[in-house]
This record gives structure tokens, C-alpha cells and sequence, in this order.
């Protein structure tokens, strides 16, 4: 029975996928407790006191921060794997998002620019963990259990959520933390969390090359070489450039959701303790879809996966249209928000794993950081055009156009991805067989 409970059962590398699956949990911290939950409000209420313009200067900040990765993944994805520095940059971007989270828990009222000096970093090198972290996807699993790795590693991630969530709502319920201006040792806790579970990644997963390491060279020059090789080879990776597009239509919508949902949970009359208490169905139901992802895909096939999720999305965004905004004076969350909040949790899980495998089974063995830098180009350009822009879309329009806009980026997404050939993308990725060691 307990074997049939480990997710690591019949692996032939059970204790790398650990490893490899650490970090998605530890890095859950930051996504979680600073861009979903407790920064957004914190940076809201707190540090900007309640200033009417806060969600626009949240909008620029995170926008900003998100920008820079779009610019620098491509080169320093390629630059890893030309080097062999997957696991040095992983290690050296936890570290400054870690610290950076740290520093932002020792913030107070009116440090705006401490709060841009210590974000912006801490937020660039989070979206490039993403980067590295996937890079070695395609090296602990193969084609047969990708998608099932890829599931264990973002459901890593939501098992992680509930115990920070279950710990934030004791100390907020029973600690006296409710008060956001009291929300410090939670910020700070994030980034020590981030810190030590990142401890088992760093001395069990282990970068294998399929080509020589090239130290030789301006590192700019190499960067951009391997990109403008890749870019002369456009053609034969087709499917993949064509799921990246898709992959940013929709995830723009994703990303919106992720960055706004406490601020958007907040105006249906949900606040302080029982913020966090509404996000726990959201993390258990994320937990869900990863579990559900990871025992099909791998059968029925990425794309299809993806497809089923984005299915799950747009009836996600369109039900946001049915919550009742609460009475004047009340703090009860309507009953529908609670069921929304489940099919929120549900995409979540589902969709960034189903993602990720696809652009695995898209990508060559010696491209590996490149390929997925290129993914990590899109992801937070999606964040940065949908961050960007959704606070100034909700003061400018209201609710039901953004949530209208959202729920048409996502029935966009379904209907291109029917023009995926997933055979086609993983037979390219053979094309190219890897050079001996």
C-alpha cells in the first residue's frame, strides 16, 4: 500500500527526482507567500498604506522585474549549456531570491524604493530558477515518464503550499499576525524556507552533459552564438515555436491570475487570516490537478492535457462574472467564490505542468537550458503584458472586462493549440542526435 503511495515507486532515479523536486517546493515560497498571497496586501496596506495607486505600482514592479528575465533567459539559458552552469546558476538565483525575501519581511510604511531595490531582484531570479530548474527536466526523466516527473515536481510544489498556508494561518489566527503590519516573520519565514529546501538540490542533483564543455570564448559571444544557430535552425523545431506563441496567449491570463489573486480575492470581502484560510482549497486542489496530469499525460498526450486544462481555465474566468460582490459592510465571502477558488487551484496544478512537459518532450538533449530559456522568455513575458496591464484594465473598465479579457486569452489558447503536432515536435528534437561525451 505505501509503495503504491510514493510517487518515486519504479523511477530508475528516485533519489534525483527528489532532489530535482525540492526545489520546486522550496521555491513555492516565494511564488506563493510573496506574488499570490501575503506581499501583494502587505505592499498594499503596509508599505504604500493604503495609497489608492498601489495595485498600479504593484503592476509596474512586478512588470518590471519580470522584464528583465524576458531579456536575459534565451542568452543565459544558452550560456549554461554551453558551459555546463545549469546548476551554478540555479544554485547562485535561490540564493539572491532567498536573501532578497528575506530583506523584504525587515520593510515597514514608506519604503517604497527598498521594497523595488529588494523585489526586483528577488523576483528576476525566482522567473530564472524557473528556467534552470526545468533545463533539467529532459536530464531526470525520459520520453516514456516526463509527464509524470514533471507532475511530481509542480506537486511538490502545492504539498509545500498547504503546509506554509496551514503554518501562516496558525500564526496569523493564534500568533496574533492577523494585522498585515505584523505580517514580517511570515515574509522573512519564505525565504528561509526557499534556503534550506533547496539544501537536497544542491548536493544530489547532478549536471550531466551530452556534449563537451566549451569555457573558451567572450560569454556574450558564445550566448548569442548558440541563439543565432538555433534561430538558423527555426524550421525544424516548428511545433515547439508554435506551442511557445500559444503557450505566451495564454499564459499571460495565467500569470495575471497568479500575481492578482489575493488583490482580486480581497475585493469580494476576504481579508487577513481568512485570506490565507481561502487559499488552502486553492493549493489542494493545485496538488489535484498535478496528481490527475501526472497519471495521464503520459498517456493521452501532452497536448491533449494542456488542451483539457485550458477547457478548465476559461470556465474558471468566466465564472469570476457570477461571484456577487459582497454588501457594504460585509466580510463574507460569497459561497460560489469558495467553488471558484477549487477550479482555480485545479488549472493551476494542471496546466504548468502539462506546459512544461510539452516543451520537454519538444527539446533536444544539448539544448536543453537554451530551450527552456526560450520557455522562460515567454512565461514572464506573458506575466509582464498581463501584470502590466490588468490593474489599469480593472480601475479603467471594472471587473467584468478583465475578467471577460482573461477568460478569451484562455479560449484563444484552446483553439490554437489544435494546430500542435505533437509527434512532429518530439521527432525534431531526435533530429539532432547529441555529440559523445
Amino acid at each position: 500500500m505505501f509503495k503504491r503511495l510514493n510517487p518515486f515507486a519504479g523511477l530508475p532515479n528516485p533519489r534525483e527526482v527528489w532532489a530535482w523536486t525540492m526545489y520546486d517546493a522550496a521555491a513555492q515560497s516565494f511564488t506563493l507567500i510573496i506574488n499570490s498571497v501575503l506581499f501583494a496586501v502587505f505592499f498594499k496596506d503596509v508599505i504604500m498604506a493604503g495609497d489608492k495607486d498601489a495595485e498600479k505600482y504593484w503592476s509596474m514592479m512586478a512588470g518590471g522585474s519580470l522584464l528583465f528575465v524576458c531579456l536575459l533567459a534565451p542568452p543565459l539559458g544558452a550560456l549554461a549549456d554551453e558551459r555546463g552552469m545549469k546548476k551554478t546558476f540555479l544554485i547562485i538565483v535561490g540564493l539572491i531570491c532567498s536573501l532578497c525575501t528575506i530583506g523584504l519581511g525587515l520593510l515597514g510604511a514608506g519604503h517604497l524604493w527598498w521594497a523595488v531595490a529588494l523585489y526586483m531582484p528577488a523576483n528576476f531570479a525566482y522567473g530564472m530558477s524557473n528556467v534552470f530548474l526545468s533545463a533539467f527536466l529532459p536530464q531526470v526523466a525520459n520520453e516514456k515518464n516526463m509527464g509524470r516527473v514533471s507532475a511530481i515536481g509542480w506537486g511538490s510544489g502545492y504539498v509545500a503550499s498547504l503546509v506554509m498556508l496551514g503554518a501562516s494561518y496558525f500564526a496569523m489566527k493564534y500568533a496574533g499576525l492577523d494585522d498585515p503590519a505584523r505580517w514580517s516573520p511570515l515574509i522573512i519565514g519564505a525565504g528561509l524556507w526557499y534556503m534550506l529546501l533547496a539544501i537536497p538540490t544542491v548536493i544530489w542533483l547532478h549536471e550531466k552533459r551530452t556534449v563537451p564543455v566549451n569555457r573558451a570564448g567572450n560569454p556574450f559571444v558564445v550566448a548569442f552564438g548558440r541563439l543565432a544557430k538555433t534561430a538558423r535552425e527555426a524550421s525544424r523545431f516548428r511545433q515547439l515555436l508554435r506551442f511557445l506563441i500559444i503557450f505566451f496567449i495564454y499564459n499571460i491570463a495565467v500569470q495575471t491570475v497568479v500575481y492578482f489573486s489575493s488583490l482580486i480575492i480581497a475585493r469580494f470581502g476576504v481579508h487577513g487570516s481568512e485570506l490565507v484560510l481561502f487559499m488552502l482549497p486553492v493549493s489542494l486542489f493545485a496538488g489535484v490537478g498535478a496528481v490527475i496530469t501526472g497519471a495521464v499525460q503520459d498517456r493521452i498526450g501532452h497536448r491533449t492535457t494542456v488542451m483539457a486544462w485550458l477547457g478548465v481555465w476559461s470556465v474558471n474566468a468566466l465564472a469570476f462574472l457570477l461571484v456577487p460582490k459582497p454588501a457594504d459592510g460585509s466580510d463574507a465571502a460569497p459561497g460560489v467564490l469558495w467553488v471558484v477558488s477549487c477550479g482555480l487551484g485545479l488549472g493551476l496544478g494542471g496546466i504548468g505542468t502539462a506546459g512544461r512537459a510539452l516543451v520537454g518532450k519538444f527539446t533536444p538533449a544539448d539544448k536543453t537550458a537554451e530551450f527552456f530559456g526560450l520557455w522562460g522568455l515567454m512565461y514572464k513575458l506573458g506575466a509582464v503584458v498581463g501584470v502590466g496591464l490588468f490593474g489599469f484594465v480593472l480601475a479603467a473598465f471594472g471587473d467584468r472586462v478583465a475578467y471577460s479579457a482573461l477568460a478569451g486569452l484562455f479560449i484563444l489558447g484552446l483553439i490554437l493549440m489544435t494546430t500542435v503536432d505533437e509527434q512532429a515536435g518530439a521527432d525534431a528534437a531526435k533530429m539532432i542526435p547529441p555529440a559523445p561525451p
